[in-house]
C-alpha cells in the first residue's frame, strides 16, 4: 500500500504544487519548476512548447478534484471554480423565447460578482 510519502512530486500534481509553494514561501533561491511540469506528464521538451492555460488549468483541476475525494476537503474545487449560467434567447420576429441554465466550470466565482 502507498502512502503519500512513498509518491515522488513528479508523479503527483498536488505535491509537486505543494512543494513549489512551500519553498516559495521560505526558500532564499529561487524555485525551479522541473517537478511540477513532470507531475503533468511533460518531458522536458514539452516544458519549451508553449501550453493552452486553460488545458493546463483544466488538469490541475481534474487532479485536484479526484485527489480530494473522500476527504474534508472534497468539493472544494467545484464551489471554488464552478458557477451558473443563464442563457437568455428572445425571437424579435417571433413570439419566442427560452432560457437554458448552465454550469461552468474554470473562473473564479468571486470575480463573477
Amino acid at each position: 500500500m502507498s502512502t503519500e510519502t512513498d509518491v515522488s512530486p513528479t508523479s503527483s500534481i498536488p505535491l509537486a504544487l505543494q512543494k513549489m509553494f512551500f519553498f516559495l514561501d521560505f526558500s532564499e533561491e529561487s524555485v525551479g519548476t522541473s517537478e511540477l511540469t513532470q507531475s503533468f506528464g511533460w518531458t522536458q521538451t514539452d516544458s519549451f512548447i508553449q501550453h493552452d492555460v486553460q488545458e493546463m488549468n483544466r488538469v490541475l483541476q481534474d487532479t485536484l478534484v479526484n485527489k480530494m475525494k473522500g476527504t474534508k476537503s472534497e468539493g472544494t474545487i467545484e464551489n471554488l471554480f464552478s458557477g451558473k449560467l443563464v442563457n437568455y434567447i428572445k425571437c424579435m420576429n417571433v413570439d419566442y423565447q427560452s432560457t437554458s441554465l448552465e454550469t461552468f466550470f474554470g473562473t473564479f466565482k468571486s470575480f463573477m460578482r
